[in-house]
This record gives structure tokens, sequence and C-alpha cells, in this order.
């Protein structure tokens, strides 16, 4: 019987793709099957990541970040009922549905970018997706996600450069704003 394939294995896969191409549709074209294939193995999943954070809503489990912050992975948490706001990666990424459902809206940026601190984003679209669903993203998309059911959502998310490295904003679609996001 084979070995079951790891998060190890993905990652070894990620950085053979990116000594490649820096291309992140073709990234993230390669990494699909891979990816898809890791969040559909059950064996390899932790107690840890069906913990519930009533307070914030959502958790985010480092598994891999390279030592100069490219090529981070992680599984992230979010609970019924909840959502995150719209934000951008500034970097290629993918989201890989394990458990439950979640719906991913998509935003456009709609304003000339002139005014520091001022964004105009309109909703384009929604895609629920559960487990072995796809999302993939490049540098300048704008996403959120909500839970709307009432089960906990779990994903495998994969980052062109660790989350917290990229500079990457977060968007108030009423407000009209524009700021550092700042990972929880």
């Amino acid at each position: 019987m084979p070995a079951e394939f790891s998060p190890a294995d993905l990652v070894r896969i990620m950085r053979d793709i990116a000594a490649r191409t820096s291309d992140g549709s073709e990234i993230t074209r390669q990494l699909r099957e891979p990816a898809r294939r890791l969040a559909l193995n059950k064996a390899w999943l932790e107690p840890r990541f069906f913990a519930r954070d009533e307070v914030q809503g959502f958790t985010i489990y480092p598994l891999h970040e390279e030592p100069d912050h490219s090529l981070s992975v992680v599984v992230a948490s979010l609970l019924p009922g909840r959502a995150l706001p719209p934000h951008d990666h500034r970097v290629w990424a993918m989201q890989i549905g394990m458990e439950g459902y979640e719906t991913n809206v998509a935003w456009r940026r709609t304003d000339d970018r002139s005014r520091p601190g001022y964004a105009k984003i309109e909703e384009v679209g929604r895609t629920v997706f559960g487990p072995g669903d796809i999302v993939s993203f490049l540098p300048d998309d704008i996403h959120s996600v909500l839970n709307e059911s009432d089960q906990l959502a779990l994903s495998l998310n994969l980052y062109g450069r660790s989350y917290g490295y990229t500079h990457a904003s977060r968007f108030d679609p009423v407000a009209m704003t524009e700021s550092p996001l700042i990972p929880g």
C-alpha cells in the first residue's frame, strides 16, 4: 500500500514548481491536484484543527513556512455564522475545502487608487465550496469568506509568501476604506 500523501509531500512539490516558474497562474494550476489530494486525505488532520475560538471566530494553524517567508501552508478554521472581511493577498494563493462549506465572495476594486486609505469595491460573484473544491487568487484579487452553514469549515490555504509578510490590505465596502491586513 502506498504511503499517505502528507503536508511535507505538498511542500516538496510547491518548492519544485516555484523553482521552475514565478507565474502565479501557472503555479496554482500545477498545484491544483496535489493540493486537492492533501485536502481530501484525512490521515494527517489533527484534533487542534477542530478547536473552536468563539471570540475570534476563526483560527489559522501554520503547517509550513520557508525561512524567507515564502511558500506558506496553513489550515484555516471558520466557525458557523462567521466571516472574514474583504482582503487581498498581494501574492498568488489557493484555498482548498477540507471540511464543511464556505462561501467565497469575489470583489472588484473600482476606484483609481489615487487616495491613500480609500477604496471602492463591489461584489462580483459568490462561490460555495466544500471538500476538494479550490479557489485560486492572484495578487490583486480581493475576496471575503463566509461560513453560512451550521458546521465548522476547514480549508487548506497555500500562499506564495506568508500572509504576515505580504503587506496585504483589508477593505471595508461600506466605509470605502483600505487598511493593512493584520493577521489574527
